[in-house]
This record gives structure tokens, C-alpha cells and sequence, in this order.
């Protein structure tokens, strides 16, 4: 074989322009793949597949746990995603479940469609659904039965496995689940049921990724009453179930300090100073309020979306407080009834003695007792 034939039929990476044009004429040819760090590991990003096929990058600061159990639970998964294998993610509100998905979806190029599981939604309808036509009837197709028969067709000619995101899972009646149940086969090839009797293969590679609050046991500790109980044949269906806990303060705090720097300038408050014995500050704040839900101290729950809140409308407050000492101080105390107002009166007050010195200018007897 000569050089020629070689760069035509191999795609050679070469500098020569004449050769270049050779390599040209091979359709099948393509650039070397690019590459991403994503949870500590290099992974390919799939050629040919536009960021609108994929799931969208998660809010502005987004970036994917760097330490702590949050870390090593993600580098876990990306291993099982990057194997193809249908994964069952838990964990409480917040903590980053969808967002980790979507993240590993747009940075990989990975095709993907979101399936947000809602109480008397009609599953079937996103694989087919049925229509008149001439006084015939026909089955139209629905994204997910394209997506997951035949995958994702690229710009260089290649089919792409996909990724089906099934979100709050956990929330799906019988009959919702059921849809999924001959799709979600690991044990021979899954298949896709048809409208009148029998079915189809799923694409080769296809995986589904259903994130949850709870691990289909049903809600166990009051604070998820819609939850529903899993049918544990289908959780068999997912060889990989982890449970994400929330990000390390280390790792959460770097969105916050980005979206709000007005808050940021308060000093001692955001992030706070970390000393031998753990975090002061917002910091303290998280981890007491979250530990104090967690022992059953207090109803309900303190996600990355109440921080967001809370410290979005103390920036909103700032100028109503412009002739106080310290407006920001002012402004977070006062937006701490976001926070606060979600409870009873007698965990309120508890609440505020536990994190009195980490919030400036938040005292126990005022205008939020």
C-alpha cells in the first residue's frame, strides 16, 4: 500500500495540503475527536452532534462536584454513563441530580432528550400517539420512540446512542412506569412496545438515567408524600443506583459567590472563613440547617435553589437599607424570612439560636422572633 492509498483509505493526519486533498475524497475520513475533563476524567466528546440535540448546560456557574462524597458519587456515575449503563440516581432536592445529567450531556455531545415524569401525564404519547387522517387512523411518532429505535443521526453519517433523562421518576404511577419497563431490559436487547402489538429493538448503547428523590421505597421520611413505591423488578432494570448527597460547601459556594458578589463583599459571610473546626458563616448556615432536617428537627428542606433565593432577593432589599449602618447585613437578616417563614414558630426560633453569629445582624429577640 503507498502513501496515497493509505491517507485516502485510513485518514492519516498529515500536513501536506496535497495529501490533505487526497484524504478529502474519503467520505468516511473524519478529524481527530476532541476531548473533555469532566469529574476528573478525560472523556470524548461525540463529533457531530450539535449542542440542540443534547440536554442544555445547567445554570451559569455550574460546575461538577470537585471534592468531598459529592465528587467521588460523580465519578462513579460517568464511569457507569461512559459504559452505557442505565443508571437510578437519588438523593434529596438540590443536590444536583438533573444538573449533573445535563452537564454530562452537553459537554460530551452526548444526544438526549428530558421525559419530566407528572402525575396523569400520558406516557405513550412520547413514543406514539394517534391521529385521524382521512377518516384513518395513524400513529404518529414521538421524540422518545425516534431517539431510542434509532438513535441519533450526526453530521458525519454516524448513529448515536442517546440518553433518555426520566426526572422525579419516583413520582410515576403504575401504569406510567410500565412504559419503560420492557425499554429499561438489560439482560437481552430492550424493546420498545408498538400501539397494536409487538415491538421494536432499542438502538444499541441507548441508556436511560431516572433521577428521584427516593430509592422506590416510597417516602420514608415525611417529607416526600408524593412519592411513589417502585416496583422492584424495575429497579432491577438499572444496574447502577447511587445516591447523590449534597456538593461540599467547598464546591457549592463558587456559583453563589459568582451570581451575587454584592453579597459576596459582606465580609465573613459568603463563603465565610473555614477553620479547624469547619466552616463560619453561610457555610455554618447550610450545614446547620441541613443537619437539623436530617434529625428530624425541622420539616422540610434547605437546597441550592433556597440559597439562590434567599441571597437573590437580600441583593433585591440592599436599597430599601441604604440609611442603616450596613445595608447588606441588613438586607440578608431581613431575606433570611425566606428561609425562615417556612417553618413553625417553635423551630423558627430554633433555627435562629443555632445560626445566631453566622448571620450578620440577625439577633433572636427583633423583628424576625
Amino acid at each position: 500500500m503507498n502513501v496515497w492509498d493509505y491517507v485516502r483509505d485510513f485518514g492519516s493526519v498529515v500536513d501536506d495540503p496535497i495529501l490533505e486533498e487526497v484524504a478529502g475524497a474519503n467520505p468516511s475520513r473524519r478529524d481527530p475527536v476532541g476531548f473533555e475533563t469532566f469529574c476528573g476524567l478525560p472523556l470524548s466528546v461525540k463529533e457531530g452532534v450539535p449542542a440542540e440535540a443534547c440536554l442544555p448546560e445547567p445554570e451559569k456557574g455550574y460546575h461538577p462536584p470537585s471534592c468531598g462524597a459529592a465528587a467521588d458519587v460523580t465519578r462513579f456515575l460517568t464511569v457507569g454513563l461512559e459504559a452505557g449503563m442505565n443508571t437510578f440516581l437519588y438523593g434529596p432536592p438540590g443536590s444536583g441530580k438533573d444538573a449533573f445529567v445535563h452537564a454530562y450531556s452537553a459537554r460530551t455531545r452526548t444526544p438526549a432528550l428530558k421525559c419530566q415524569i407528572v402525575s396523569g401525564t400520558d406516557t405513550h404519547a412520547w413514543l406514539w400517539s394517534r391521529s385521524l387522517k382521512g377518516g384513518d387512523t395513524h400513529w404518529e411518532e414521538g421524540e422518545l420512540l425516534k431517539l431510542v429505535r434509532d438513535g441519533y443521526l450526526s453530521s458525519t453519517g454516524e448513529r448515536i446512542p442517546g440518553l433518555v433523562l426520566l426526572s422525579d421518576f419516583d413520582r410515576a404511577d403504575d401504569d406510567q412506569i410500565e412504559t419503560f419497563r420492557l425499554m429499561l431490559d438489560t439482560i437481552g436487547s430492550g424493546r420498545i412496545p408498538l400501539p397494536q402489538g409487538g415491538s421494536v429493538p432499542v438502538f444499541p448503547g441507548t441508556m436511560f438515567v431516572a433521577t428521584a428523590n427516593t430509592v422506590g421505597s416510597g417516602d420514608t421520611t415525611g417529607r416526600y408524600v408524593s412519592a411513589n413505591v417502585i416496583d422492584a423488578s424495575i429497579l432491577n432494570r438499572f444496574p447502577v443506583v447511587r445516591e447523590m448527597p449534597y456538593m461540599a460547601w467547598e464546591d457549592e459556594q463558587i456559583p453563589l459567590i459568582n451570581q451575587f458578589p454584592k453579597i459576596a463583599e459582606v465580609a465573613g459571610f459568603l463563603p465565610g472563613i473555614k477553620t479547624s473546626e469547619g466552616w463560619t458563616g453561610l457555610g455554618a448556615v447550610v450545614k446547620i440547617l441541613r443537619s437539623m432536617i436530617a434529625e428530624g428537627k425541622a420539616y422540610g428542606e434547605f437546597t441550592f435553589r433556597d440559597l439562590s433565593n434567599w441571597l437573590g432577593f437580600s441583593e433585591k432589599l440592599i436599597p430599601l437599607y441604604v440609611d442603616s449602618e450596613n445595608p447588606s447585613q441588613k438586607a440578608i437578616a431581613e431575606a433570611f424570612r425566606l428561609i425562615l417563614d417556612r417553618f413553625d414558630p417553635e423551630t423558627r426560633h430554633s433555627i435562629m439560636f443555632a445560626v445566631q453569629g453566622n448571620i450578620p445582624g440577625l439577633k433572636l429577640e427583633g423583628p424576625l422572633k
